[in-house]
């Protein structure tokens, strides 16, 4: 009787432990064949024949739960789980490869390693265009565009560069005279030339910095008297780089107001101010390294007038001549590598931004076009 106790009792140890073997117990490594060896919660690893905590099989990134991503399973069986990966490559779909970067470091891509051999990759942030995989993006973002307007990477350039095609919604600045007094007033021993005379406009943004200098796009010159002509007709003085202005002056108006700070003829010359004459115009642009500067509301546009001010100092007891007057506008928008905008468009189709009578420097907030693109987590626009 008790040999067969024994018998009996070693028996179900035998069994006990053969079961123990098959199942496992959790977090434990166990050897399988199968699922149904191994215990709720685990699965069967074929390749290594052990149990392995069970992980969702997924698709996507968009299969799994918030802070994991569709990874390739490591046993590299090919199927995908949701998971944690230890580098880009690992992401299920060549899409989402990007998406899961960024989570790393806002605007990295998946982008190879530089000597890194074929094949290997790393989340980094790219260095030019041509490593960017969203070139739209990527170049929309460094030019400070918007997805209205065209960009392309010049691949052929030294080191890959972003530039503009074909911008839909690009703004001029026209200033047009609007002086009344002595425009039909013969010269006299000053050789007094009637209309605005401006010295620069300046594009800056909301947070007073500078985005640009006008560019002359279209000087038209205005009404002269017949025994007149006008000196001060150099289109290049507003070439798109900052103008040449007063450090020091005997008069804190003049530093006040931006006077400019001439050359060997003087303060007001040739290479410092164009004459608008009565009724002519200027229109610029604002030419960037790469590009032209894009125009958004809340913008400043800045005139430098050298009438008043800068003239009645400099001559405080001689002939100042007349105070001259101008307006500011925002031209329609055009293509840039279409036709500049004319006076009349300007007028007819543009928005008028000075508010009040203007002579000297005024500034103008721009309205009526389009608002620039909000800035993303980077502080980047986007």
């Amino acid at each position: 009787m008790k040999s067969t106790l024994k018998f009996l009792s070693a028996t179900a140890l035998l069994s006990l432990a053969s079961s123990l073997v098959l199942t496992g117990c959790p977090g434990e490594v166990d050897t399988c064949t199968t699922d149904a060896d191994c215990d709720t919660g685990y699965i069967c690893d074929a390749d290594v024949n052990e149990c392995v905590l069970e992980a969702d099989a997924c698709t996507s990134n968009a299969d799994c739960a918030d802070g994991t991503f569709c990874v390739q399973e490591a046993n590299n069986s090919g199927d995908f789980v949701c998971g944690m990966p230890t580098d880009c490559s690992e992401i299920a779909l060549a899409e989402e490869k990007d998406s899961y970067c960024d989570t790393q470091e806002a605007g990295a891509a998946c982008l190879p390693i530089v000597d890194g051999g074929e094949g290997a990759v790393e989340c980094r942030v790219p260095t030019n265009c041509g490593e960017a995989t969203d070139v739209d993006t990527y170049c929309r973002n460094e030019l400070g565009l918007t997805d209205d307007d065209g960009v392309a990477c010049d691949i052929d350039a030294e080191t890959p560069t972003c530039v503009a095609t074909v911008m839909t919604d690009h703004y001029h600045v026209m200033v047009k005279d609007i002086s009344t007094e002595d425009c039909n007033l013969a010269e006299d021993a000053n050789g007094f030339d009637p209309g605005s005379d401006i010295t620069f406009v300046e594009l800056t943004d909301a947070d007073a910095m500078v985005l640009g200098y006008g560019k002359t796009v279209t000087y038209t010159q205005g009404n002269d008297p017949a025994d007149q002509q006008n000196d001060f007709t150099n289109e290049d003085v507003l070439d798109g780089a900052a103008p040449d202005l007063l450090t020091e002056s005997d008069f804190e108006e003049d530093l006040e107001n931006r006077c400019p700070a001439g050359d060997s003829a003087g303060r007001f010359s040739t290479t410092s101010v164009l004459t608008l004459g009565c009724s002519g115009s200027v229109i610029v642009d604002f030419p960037t390294d790469s590009s032209i500067q894009p125009i958004f509301n809340g913008q400043t546009v800045t005139v430098g007038e050298y009438a008043p001010v800068c003239n009645q100092n400099e001559n405080p007891t001689g002939t100042t001549g007349t105070t001259d007057f101008y307006e500011v506008y925002v031209c329609p928008a055009v293509e840039v590598d279409g036709t500049a905008p004319t006076d009349l468009d300007c007028e007819m189709s543009g928005v008028k931004i000075s508010t009040d009578t203007t002579a000297g420097l005024k500034s103008y907030e721009v309205t009526g076009v389009k608002d620039a693109p909000a800035a993303d987590d980077s502080g980047e626009e986007s």
